[in-house]
């Protein structure tokens, strides 16, 4: 199982490899639904061109019980010749 960072800020003590992927492990087997995830996303292409927005950060907060698609398994070939 591979599991991305994905824009998660993490603590600043975690400046060792091993303890941010302790973290993020942590973080996606042990979440409850009211633990928050601070993440940070930039604007999207489409929104660049149809609304001729700025690239920026934004910072947002998310509830455990938003992130279902860090529970969602990829699709993949087995899946579609199954």
């Amino acid at each position: 199982m591979v599991l991305a960072k994905g824009g998660i800020f993490l603590p600043d003590a975690l400046d060792d490899v091993r303890l941010q992927n302790d973290f993020i492990t942590n973080l996606f087997f042990s979440r409850k639904h009211d633990d928050v995830i601070r993440t940070k996303i930039k604007t999207g292409v489409r929104d660049m061109g149809t609304f001729d927005a700025d690239l920026v950060d934004k910072s947002l907060l998310i509830s455990g019980s938003q992130v279902r698609s860090l529970v969602r398994p990829p699709f993949s070939l087995i899946y579609s010749l199954g």
